[in-house]
């Protein structure tokens, strides 16, 4: 029999979502083999976050399958409040399936989805923002710029600066950054050809941004997840998960996939090392304030048509090398460069 009144009926809302979420899905099974390092490495993404990030955003961890020694850190840095939102899932669901988690309930405008061994550098929330602010059509934003991303995913900037002087090939801001990003996934070295130009999109403000992201750390307008398939992903890792779920959906709502022009984050992989440390230690709360709530509202729409007439179309002219060249030649390529991206 019930006795009373619940004490939250009648109770106003809670208050508003936080204008930015940082989501981390977190997988470590294990204290040994490949996962020695895992937590070390989670912790010093963790740290970098809440280092660097601004006062309103917030962090979600999405672990699943994780050890109890793992579960227990994560439960001690949520009592801290290093950690805003804290989901364990007993089983491993996979990396898209456990981000399905906090992103099917969240509210917030925009989110980060980034991998948990990803180090943040000082002001990358500012130069991801400035980005959006400076290309309204900006729907997922890196803030490590990578090689080879110009063509993937990136009709709707193709078309809308086909003849504009503002698409152009760009000198590489940072090629140490580039180098290390290969180095962090298994290549013993970057050769000269990655990290002499790549394409890029400069805006009437003159903010300069790099075509093409990655999908290991990027900044997304929440509103293109309103195209998310609506069942789960039948992979743990792999597979088209990443394409269905992180990279298409920006694409098919018109938007454009843009990472910043110099490098705000880098990948560490499972291994810790010296210069990660070296970086860590020179990071610091931010300068400047940012609230992404002053960005103009704007909500992404799936265009399932305009897509498929873009990737068909375009994506059939492009196809051909012969067009490719003269175009990138239009943009700025070199002679000498051209090999660079048909060799």
């Amino acid at each position: 029999m019930r006795k009373g009144n619940n004490p939250t009926k009648d109770l106003a809302q809670v208050p508003d979502p936080a204008p930015h979420v940082v989501v981390i899905p977190l997988y470590i099974p294990e204290m040994d083999g490949y996962y020695k390092d895992a937590l070390k490495v989670f912790e010093t993404c963790l740290e970098s976050l809440v280092k660097t990030k601004q006062p309103t955003t917030e962090i979600c961890v999405v672990a699943n399958g994780c050890c109890e020694t793992v579960t227990h850190r994560l439960s001690e840095y949520h009592k801290k409040g290093w950690i805003q939102d804290l989901f364990l899932l007993k089983e491993g669901v996979g990396k898209i399936n456990a981000l399905l988690k906090a992103l099917r309930s969240l509210e917030s405008p925009f989110v980060t989805l980034t991998d948990a061994d990803v180090l943040f550098l000082n002001d990358w929330e500012k130069a991801v923002y400035e980005v959006f602010e400076a290309f309204p059509k900006a729907a997922a934003v890196s803030p490590t710029p990578i090689f080879g991303t110009q063509a993937r995913l990136t009709y709707p900037i193709w078309k809308d600066y086909f003849f504009s002087k503002k698409l152009q090939f760009l000198p590489v801001a940072d090629p140490e950054a580039m180098t290390r990003f290969v180095q962090s996934i298994g290549w013993p070295r970057l050769d000269r050809k990655y990290k002499e130009v790549i394409l890029g999109l400069k805006s009437t403000q003159g903010v300069k941004a790099v075509v093409g992201c990655n999908h290991m750390t990027v900044t997304y307008k929440t509103s293109v997840f309103r195209t998310l398939p609506k069942g789960n992903s039948p992979y743990l890792l792999g597979g088209d998960s990443e394409f269905e779920y992180l990279d298409k959906p920006p694409v098919l709502c018109d938007g454009y996939r843009l990472a910043t022009y110099q490098n705000y984050a880098y990948h560490m992989g499972n291994a810790m090392e010296p210069w990660m440390q070296e970086v860590f230690s020179t990071l610091k709360t931010p300068a400047d304030s940012i609230d992404f709530r002053g960005l103009p509202k704007s909500i992404m729409r799936p265009r399932p048509f305009v897509f498929f007439l873009k990737q068909k179309l375009l994506g059939k002219i492009f196809g051909r090398k012969s067009f490719r060249k003269w175009f990138y030649r239009n943009k700025g390529l070199q002679k000498h460069q051209m090999d660079y991206f048909f060799s």
